[in-house]
């Protein structure tokens, strides 16, 4: 997956990274571009090539070189895993 962006800390970047975890409203990655809650981004499923705008939701206080960021789907976005989620109640 590619993350690209800009934010007032660097500017322009790309980042290739993994999912960690995914869920029909979004996912979490491992990025080492600093971005913070509210801060939006795109995501690339590079195995379909669909990118999704997206929102940080969460950054992990950690004080390492990557850092877990959580970010939900702006956009409903049903099938840009191509995985199955069990219906929300």
């Amino acid at each position: 997956m590619d993350v690209y962006g800009r934010n007032w800390r660097t500017g322009a970047f790309r980042e290739e990274t993994a999912t960690e975890l995914v869920n029909a409203h979004g996912g979490l990655v491992a990025l080492t571009t600093r971005v913070g809650p509210g801060e939006t981004f795109l995501v690339v499923n590079k195995a379909t090539q669909e990118e999704q705008q997206c929102r940080v939701v969460y950054v992990e206080p950690s004080e390492g070189l990557k850092k877990k960021v959580g970010f939900a789907l702006m956009l409903s976005a049903p099938n840009f895993w191509r995985a199955n989620f069990p219906p929300t109640s």
